[in-house]
């Protein structure tokens, strides 16, 4: 109750909200419990909302602002040397990230993607999606289908037998890749090399022969499957829900 008086406070500077090209939508705030993210149009009314942010945690008296645990991400279309003076870019292209010198109770706001500030800094995690500067989703992507290859293969080696292996894949490994599948917009294709990988430990694992139709693994019981949960089908499901 207390902290929506902050977004009350803020209302007044909607105005200065991130307006998306082609387009009538614009947008300034995003908050979810504690945590808040401000879209501004530009640098100096980014610092600006910072400020008028951090004097209303003092006044509070009861709240405050974390710099370390703040990240910003700011991006440009650098068209002329002296801009490039004035905000470094963090690569040669013309539409670059930079650094816009942000800072929150005095402190610095660490930006995202800055080649000198380590691995850890290239990306933010924020309920749960990590942002990149390019804006892209290859290395969660990537990491997500390596990380499912390892948990089948440390699932494959342990000692419980195979029908057991595929109940855990079912109800905990498939389970584990609703949320990553919801939040980014991976490609089809992303669910289907996961199915590739699900369907080869399965009929491992339930000695079903490897010229078997898969589907037997994937139709409804009424239909003579085990009806457990096809990848690429749960991926439609929670882009769906995405969408809605």
């Amino acid at each position: 109750m207390v902290f929506n008086l902050c977004l009350d406070l803020l209302a007044q500077y909607d105005a200065w909200g991130y307006t998306f090209k082609g387009s009538e939508i614009q947008t300034l705030r995003k908050a979810y419990a504690d945590d808040l993210t401000l879209l501004p149009k530009n640098v100096e009314k980014a610092q600006i909302l910072l400020d008028e942010l951090d004097r209303w945690l003092e006044w509070t008296k009861s709240m405050k602002a974390k710099p370390p645990k703040c990240r910003c991400l700011a991006l440009k279309e650098f068209k002329s040397d002296e801009q490039k003076k004035l905000w470094k870019p963090f690569n040669d292209h013309r539409y670059s990230p930079f650094d816009p010198k942000l800072t929150i109770k005095g402190r610095p706001v660490q930006a995202i993607g800055d080649p000198e500030a380590g691995e850890k800094e290239q990306f933010f995690k924020f309920l749960g999606r990590k942002t990149f500067n390019n804006r892209k989703n290859s290395p969660v992507k990537i990491q997500l289908i390596e990380d499912f290859k390892k948990n089948m293969e440390t699932l494959d080696e342990d000692l419980v037998n195979g029908l057991q292996k595929a109940w855990i894949c079912e109800h905990f490994l498939s389970r584990q890749l609703i949320w990553p599948m919801t939040v980014y917009d991976f490609p089809l294709s992303f669910a289907q090399d996961l199915v590739v990988v699900t369907n080869h430990y399965l009929k491992k694992w339930t000695k079903v022969r490897r010229s078997a139709d898969t589907n037997i693994f994937y139709r409804r019981r009424e239909h003579f499957g085990l009806q457990w949960t096809n990848l690429a089908v749960q991926h439609k499901k929670c882009q769906l829900i995405n969408c809605t």
